[in-house]
């Protein structure tokens, strides 16, 4: 081989490492949601003044809600793969704003609860490599007062301790 052809292999793996071996994969995004809570029909949404969020990090498949509202609200779910409760951190959100909830898996369970009229939702929440930042409404419509789902969203009003059990 000659310098010539020295040169170009080696130009050719430095260009490859630079340009595409040595590539950063992140499954770091900032999912924000963004509320309003409908009271009736066709009526305008409201920012809620008090709503807590949780990332649960596993699949759908792999949580059971077997607890009151009250152990919903307070960040926890039952894993049955661990056969244990999991909980997470609230992010509390303030009038006029929205809930950043830093995802860092591939997969999670987002559980949005608003307190003041005792309803929640969750949805599976897969991001991809490389991916930015999400923003997602999310329209707690309380006038329905019965569990609906809308826009991959699952809404859940426990009314009774025996009615708050929901498989996700």
């Amino acid at each position: 081989m000659n310098n010539k052809q020295i040169f170009i292999v080696i130009a050719t793996l430095v260009g490859t490492a630079l340009l595409g071996g040595c590539q950063r994969v992140a499954l770091d995004c900032d999912y924000t949601i963004v509320p309003k809570v409908q009271m009736y029909q066709g009526g305008v949404g409201n920012t809620p003044s008090d709503l807590s969020a949780y990332a649960f990090y596993g699949s759908k498949d792999d949580f059971y809600i077997s607890a009151s509202y009250d152990s919903i609200a307070m960040g926890q779910l039952w894993n049955h793969k661990k056969g244990e409760y999991v909980l997470c951190n609230v992010h509390e959100m303030q009038r006029g704003s929205n809930i950043i909830l830093p995802l860092h898996a591939t997969t999670s369970v987002v559980v949005v609860c608003v307190p003041e009229y005792k309803i929640f939702a969750w949805r599976e929440v897969t991001i991809t490599e490389n991916l930015w930042n999400l923003q997602i409404p999310i329209w707690f419509e309380v006038w329905r007062r019965n569990n609906y789902k809308s826009s991959s969203w699952q809404f859940v009003f426990p009314q009774k301790e025996e009615d708050s059990q929901a498989t996700l």
